[in-house]
Formats: C-alpha cells, sequence, structure tokens
C-alpha cells in the first residue's frame, strides 16, 4: 500500500487516480462542512463547480450552501461555516448543493476515474483513515490548498491521516516524500495545532473576516466517526452508502 499526497487542486486535475482510494480535504472549509453537515442530518451533498451550476440544480427539496472569496453568495441558504450547520434546523433530511472556491474543485477532479472518494477534515481524520486503510489498494491524499497553492491546515491534516494509516498497517507502508513531509510536519504541530492552524495564512485571513471561530472548530480533532464518501451522484454518510467496491464515480 502507497500512499501519495497532492498538494492542491492543480495537481489533483492532473492526476491518475485509477484504482486508487481518494480522499479529499480542504480543511478550512468544505470537507469541514460536509461532514460536519452530514452529522447534523443532511442527506447527502452535490459539489459542483459554479453559482450558475448550483442554482440550476437547487430547488424546494435543495438547500444552496458556499462560498466566494469566503463570503456567502446572494441568494444562498448556507455559507461555508461548518456552525452554520450547527445552528440551523431545518437540515434533517435535506440535500445540499455546494459551490465552493477550493474544495469542491478537487472534488470534482478526484470523481474521474478513482476506485473510491472519501472527504476528510481533522473532525473526522480517524476515521476517514479506517474507511482509507485497504492494504490492496493505493491511497491518495488529495489535498484543496487555496487557489493551486499548498495550504497548511490540509497538510498537516495529510498529515495526521497518513500517522493514522500508518498505525493500522503496523508501519508496513510505502509514502511517498510529500506524504513524508507531511507526517513530519504533523508530528511538530500535534502538541500545539491549534496556535499553529491561527498563525497560518488562510487562519489569519478567516481571524480578519470575523470566523476565527471557525478556526477553532475546524481544527478539533475527531469530533465524528461519520465519513462521507461518493456514491450513486452524492456524497453520503459511509454508514448509508452500498459497498465501496461498488462505487459510482459519474457527476451526474
Amino acid at each position: 500500500m502507497r500512499i501519495e499526497t497532492l498538494a492542491h487542486a492543480g495537481e489533483a486535475a492532473e492526476a491518475d487516480f485509477t484504482g486508487k482510494s481518494v480522499l479529499v480535504m480542504d480543511v478550512f472549509r468544505a470537507t469541514s462542512c460536509i461532514v460536519t453537515g452530514l452529522a447534523c442530518g443532511c442527506a447527502g451533498f452535490l459539489p459542483v463547480l459554479t453559482l450558475e451550476e448550483a442554482r440550476g440544480v437547487a430547488d424546494g427539496e435543495w438547500l444552496l450552501a458556499g462560498e466566494r472569496k469566503g463570503k456567502r453568495p446572494d441568494g444562498f441558504h448556507l455559507g461555508n461555516s461548518p456552525l452554520d450547520y450547527l445552528a440551523s434546523d431545518e437540515l434533517l433530511g435535506k440535500r445540499i448543493v455546494l459551490t465552493t472556491t477550493n474544495g469542491t474543485r478537487a472534488i470534482h477532479y478526484a470523481l474521474g476515474n478513482a476506485h473510491t472518494v472519501l472527504i476528510g477534515a481533522f473532525l473526522n481524520a480517524a476515521a476517514a483513515a479506517r474507511a482509507l486503510f485497504m492494504p490492496e489498494r493505493d491511497v491518495c491524499l488529495v489535498c484543496s490548498g487555496t487557489r493551486d497553492r499548498f495550504s497548511l491546515e490540509d497538510g498537516l491534516c495529510a498529515g495526521l491521516v497518513a500517522e493514522e494509516l500508518l498505525r493500522l498497517a503496523g508501519g508496513n507502508l510505502v509514502l511517498c516524500d510529500l506524504t513524508q513531509a507531511m507526517l513530519a510536519s504533523w508530528r511538530q504541530a500535534r502538541d500545539n495545532l491549534q496556535p499553529v492552524l491561527a498563525g497560518s495564512a488562510n487562519g489569519k485571513r478567516l481571524a480578519r473576516m470575523g470566523l476565527f471561530r471557525d478556526v477553532e472548530f475546524c481544527g478539533t480533532l475527531n469530533r465524528y466517526s461519520l465519513v462521507p464518501v461518493w456514491q450513486n451522484g452524492l456524497l453520503l454518510p459511509l454508514a448509508n452508502a452500498e459497498p465501496l467496491q461498488s462505487s459510482q464515480n459519474s457527476l451526474f
């Protein structure tokens, strides 16, 4: 089993995921929203690339969620804060159309030919590693990054997932160079994670926007045991999905 890590969504656009299990991470904040939303009772998430696509899909049974430049678009029910999902009482059984600057783009690229596409964040890292762990199948950890540049929070999350996979495998894994670097970075940062995240470029940006509570929440480790998986045209809780070997990766 080999673990490869990609630094940002732009790398995912050119990657060959054939036969691999892929975990997409956008800690600040798309994948944290997906995990939290499903944990709060949403029926599923449909990631799309543009505002126009999102508005075209939405009807009375769908809620619109997402951001542009970190802010909720006009007419959207939810922004890109996981705290929006915790605060809402309208989510139970609702399907969400989600569009964001980075995370939904990374998910879209992964859906082309991967065997399995899962969603990860600090909030569900241990559960995500358990879901990924199939010794006969290689893994790719996709950091969404920010506008095709590396983001520290995604890299540290990849390092945490790699550490969990190593533990599950008894150390018998092959790690690419970037995975090794992220594992080392995670081990250096884990005892001081919240200040490290607050000092990251995106942590500072969110704080300037008055969203520091998002930084704190998204840095919470293993709050949820739920793992979103792409099946039947939606991101669903793994417990509600069909067996992974029958994964269907077409967007529509």
